[in-house]
């Protein structure tokens, strides 16, 4: 699998300019955009092989006073059905179904619609290469998809909707399938004080993204008492074309949707900040801006997301680091896929 990796690096970087093109095209995200998430897909890559040789290493298992020998070994689940965001078109239909494969798992791909030149693109190079445990299968509607459904597998993976990954997963339930699902983000991020231009700069970026459709887009904004008119007034100087929602309802704050929108709130104590997040559904990724770190970190600790960005935007994250969503949110990092395709077996030796 390393050489095709290596292989797949070359014809990704030869193909760059017209995959972007067409992805664009199919997915309506702007080019620009993609061009970021392909340079994450081309860092995964670079990364990939020696990340999941270390972690398919057996783990020696340390018990106090017993004198069998214990050993952990990765094995494959064994027939894979990957069901794909549109969100991340480049990205999830290159990684995900390698770090599936490289376990030798056999790898059913369904990608979003929008996903079709990638999709078309990978499948034509592994069937060249002769890679016979991916196969895509594209094609779009829901009937497409129950169709493939039909066939029996081991695990079903879905990153999508809620809806939908509820639909899917009562029918892998009624057949007895392992199943899981991950369903978006709702990132936050807290203003206490800092370089107020800069941050909502920032932020506006952040917010404007594949029209706030990432999964690390950010949703809400807290922001410190002593600071919220001024931050407001450059707020909306950088989002001049989207509505800032200052009273945002309770499901607006659980469970946005996924589009380029924005609310924001006033808090004058850690103890609003933290009230509010119990509301959070979700549990991906939050922003704190602060310019005392030490109390950013202090806070970091309490906030019950899987990562905590202090001083930059949610979508500053590099594809090998591995993190895990908290609640019905997203996962992500190679180490963390290579993790969820596999099964452990304990193995002793007396």
């Amino acid at each position: 699998m390393e050489r095709i990796i290596k292989k797949l690096h070359r014809e990704l970087i030869r193909e760059r300019t017209s995959l972007i093109n067409n992805v664009s095209l199919d997915s309506n995200i702007e080019k620009s955009e993609l061009e970021k998430e392909f340079e994450d897909s081309l860092l995964a890559l670079e990364g990939l092989t020696s990340q999941t040789k270390r972690l398919l290493q057996p783990e020696k298992v340390f018990v106090p006073n017993y004198n069998k020998k214990s050993i952990i070994s990765r094995i494959p689940k064994g027939k894979i059905l990957q069901i794909l965001p549109s969100t991340t078109p480049i990205l999830s239909c290159i990684l995900l179904p390698l770090c599936a494969a490289i376990i030798k798992n056999e790898v059913i791909v369904k990608p979003s619609s929008k996903s079709k030149n990638i999709a078309i693109f990978l499948a034509n190079f592994f069937k060249k290469e002769n890679v016979k445990n991916i196969k895509f299968e594209i094609g779009s509607g829901k009937n497409f998809l129950f169709k493939i459904l039909k066939e029996d597998y081991d695990f079903v993976f879905f990153m999508g909707s809620e809806e939908n990954g509820k639909e899917i997963n009562e029918y892998c339930n009624k057949r007895e399938i392992e199943y899981f699902g991950e369903y978006g983000g709702n990132d936050w991020a807290i203003v206490i004080d800092g370089d107020l231009k800069k941050i909502s700069d920032n932020i506006a970026k952040n917010v404007k993204f594949k029209k706030g459709s990432d999964c690390d887009s950010i949703k809400g904004l807290l922001i410190n008492s002593k600071v919220y008119g001024l931050f407001v007034d450059l707020l909306k100087n950088s989002l001049k074309d989207i509505k800032i929602n200052k009273n945002p309802l309770n499901k607006e704050i659980t469970n946005p949707e996924f589009c380029s929108s924005l609310w924001i709130r006033k808090f004058c104590s850690e103890e609003e900040i933290l009230l509010l997040y119990k509301k959070n559904r979700h549990g991906l990724s939050s922003a704190i801006f602060c310019k005392d770190t030490k109390k950013a970190l202090e806070l970091a600790e309490k906030i019950n997301t899987t990562r905590v960005i202090i001083n930059s935007d949610t979508l500053d994250i590099h594809p090998l680091i591995p993190w895990g969503g908290i609640k019905s949110t997203s996962r992500g990092g190679a180490e963390y896929w290579v993790n969820k395709f596999s099964n452990k077996k304990l193995i002793e030796i007396s």
